[in-house]
């Protein structure tokens, strides 16, 4: 077995969580819409929006595990679920605070919004 796949290693480590991590929020993610076509009234994005940032965080640090660093489009989705990763806790504020405090959640998507502009 090669070095990189050693049990002590972090990328291990790191692929079975993201792998755990991606199933779980790809579930949460269909179960939300199986919600919204069963009960179309109460219809809230937020959370399946919250659900897909996290499926595609994980899903673009497996691709960044599986290859090479250096390669430009392995790279940019690093960068890119990075960035799902940033957007990701001012969504959750906003589902927090809902419709209250608007000037908390709106600070919280121009922090993430800079978050994202650094990557």
């Amino acid at each position: 077995m090669p070095d990189r796949l050693s049990i002590h290693a972090p990328v291990l480590v790191n692929t079975i969580g993201h792998c755990a991590g991606a199933i779980a929020f790809g579930i949460l993610l269909y179960l939300f819409l199986l919600d919204w076509r069963s009960n179309p009234r109460e219809r809230s994005f937020l959370p399946a929006i919250a659900a897909g940032l996290a499926l595609l965080w994980n899903l673009g640090s497996l691709i960044g595990l599986a290859t090479s660093p250096g390669e430009g489009v392995s790279d940019a989705i690093v960068a890119a679920s990075f960035s799902f990763l940033s957007i990701l806790p001012a969504v959750l504020l906003h589902i927090s605070l809902r419709s209250s405090r608007r000037i908390l959640w709106i600070a919280g998507y121009v922090v993430s919004a800079l978050a994202v502009l650094l990557h």
